[in-house]
């Protein structure tokens, strides 16, 4: 999804307010980032932080959708054939948690990372205003990236967009030093649903695990359709469909991997061979 700059309005509706984290708040990010490090061009994503019972969830508008699809049908939507397009992170203020959730493209496997190293945040004495609402700064050594954050204390949730949290008020903008990714709030609205409708934790796993997973995939993404001998077909192009070339797609899904070589967490970066 890509959404021009000049369309990112600032569209709080709860301005000035002590807002507590019990309540049901849905909160809109921008996420504006560089997907590979081979040249200089930037997407955009919309990301939703929905926060309900000192719980939150931080994902995409698409997995969003689709946890709202399975939640009404029992199935859900397509997602990315890449992991470096799913961001899913679930934190409970109750007990200070933060997981990763994973979902493997291409599979029912689900899975879990538990971040387990704390945030040591910096607080400046640095103020500005942005959008109207008094911000301090913040900075944080994250992933192998040094983050700099703007909060603000005017809305009480301690809180903000993907891993972050935990400052003295909500995450206005977050950016890596390098602007690589930059995560900006656009909108702020109520959460009028009774549950977050997550999608499942799956097992948990290490970091070690995960890069596993991730080059098991590269090496293989139709492992797990070959293995439960799916049907597998796609477009002919002229309204019907022929059989899918697995030799063909995995090229294609290997190629855009190394495209997007350039993961939030730079210091687990995996360099795949062609």
């Amino acid at each position: 999804m890509n959404i021009p700059i000049k369309k990112l309005m600032i569209q709080v509706l709860l301005l000035r307010i002590l807002i507590t984290y019990g309540q049901g708040h849905s909160i809109e990010y921008i996420m504006t980032y560089k997907p590979s490090l081979e040249n200089n061009k930037k997407n955009s994503q919309l990301y939703f932080l929905d926060i309900l019972n000192n719980e939150s969830l931080f994902r995409s508008e698409k997995s969003r959708d689709s946890d709202s699809i399975q939640n009404k049908t029992g199935y859900s939507g397509s997602g990315s054939t890449i992991f470096n397009d799913y961001f899913y992170i679930k934190k409970n203020m109750n007990n200070n948690s933060v997981y990763k959730l994973i979902s493997v493209p291409l599979s029912t496997d689900k899975f879990n990372i538990k971040m387990t190293k704390p945030l040591n945040w910096k607080l400046s004495s640095d103020t500005k205003v942005i959008e109207k609402f008094r911000c301090q700064k913040a900075e944080v050594e994250y992933g192998g990236r040094h983050w700099t954050a703007w909060f603000t204390e005017e809305i009480g949730i301690p809180e903000g967009p993907y891993i972050f949290n935990n400052l003295p008020g909500l995450i206005i903008q977050i950016s890596d030093q390098n602007k690589e990714y930059v995560f900006q709030l656009i909108k702020i609205k109520k959460y009028y649903h009774k549950e977050l409708y997550t999608t499942k934790m799956g097992k948990e796993i290490t970091q070690n695990e995960y890069e596993k997973i991730q080059i098991d995939y590269y090496n293989d993404p139709f492992a797990f359709v070959k293995s439960q001998n799916l049907k597998t077909v796609t477009d002919d192009g002229m309204g019907g469909t022929k059989k899918l070339d697995f030799r063909e797609m995995t090229q294609a899904i290997r190629e855009r991997i190394r495209e997007n070589n350039n993961p939030i967490e730079i210091n687990h970066n995996i360099e795949y061979k062609p």
